[in-house]
């Protein structure tokens, strides 16, 4: 009985697991570009920009997103049509105002920083800044429990912030950066930590957010560790 029961939870484990990378993997990943590239554009294409510009220029609070390679983000995610990324953009700035993104950096973290670490282990041959999350090191469900789980969606979105302000500061130095590559380490995984239902949401809430808030950041999700 005991075998079959270490069975039993190695399985649960492993499918939880197996969930979380395939949630991952459900964001709408775009193909990494060179920063010379991304700016290419076709006659079409340079139309359509032209018309977003103008469309969102007056909408956008920020000199940074009125420049072609933020907005260019919102056009390639919704296949350069305008009315789709103006519509994927203006909710964002909804978002952003409502949520404080402005100065959700400033805010104390600490706790979370040191608790849910985001490592920033520099970037690839291509120029492509490189994160890894040890999230089998993540204690999800006692942020839960402790009444924590809004707080920590909330650093979800700062950690995002923090990542889309690198990129657009390395493109600012002149280097080639225009999307991410993610790597989490799912060595560690305990089905107590990660398998409530209040833990799923939080996934899916990192993800969505992503996919939302900022499309086409991240080039590729990569989980390593999946298997003993």
């Amino acid at each position: 009985m005991a075998i079959l029961s270490n069975f039993t939870n190695f399985t649960i484990n492993r499918i939880i697991i197996v969930s979380t990378v395939a949630l991952a993997l459900s964001v709408k990943n775009s193909l990494q570009i060179p920063l010379k590239d991304f700016l290419t554009l076709t006659f079409q294409q340079k139309e359509s920009l032209e018309q977003f510009r103008e469309e969102v220029k007056h909408k956008v609070p920020h000199d940074y997103m009125k420049k072609d390679s933020y907005l260019i983000y919102w056009l390639r995610d919704q296949l350069f049509n305008v009315s789709d990324a103006k519509e994927l953009l203006t909710k964002n700035l909804a978002w952003r105002e409502k949520n404080k993104m402005d100065t959700i950096m400033e805010e104390d973290w600490a706790d979370f920083d040191y608790e849910y670490r985001v490592n920033i282990e520099g970037c690839d041959k291509e120029g492509k800044p490189v994160f890894s999350i040890p999230i089998g090191d993540w204690d999800i469900r006692r942020a839960v429990i402790a009444g924590k789980g809004d707080k920590l969606m909330r650093y979800f979105d700062k950690v995002f912030e923090e990542a889309s302000t690198m990129i657009r500061l390395m493109q600012a130095d002149g280097q080639n950066a225009t999307q991410l590559i993610v790597i989490f380490d799912v060595s560690s995984f305990s089905l107590g930590q990660h398998s409530c239902p209040r833990c799923l949401s939080i996934y899916l809430y990192l993800m969505s957010t992503l996919q939302a808030h900022y499309p086409g950041y991240v080039h590729k999700l990569i989980s390593v560790n999946l298997y003993p």
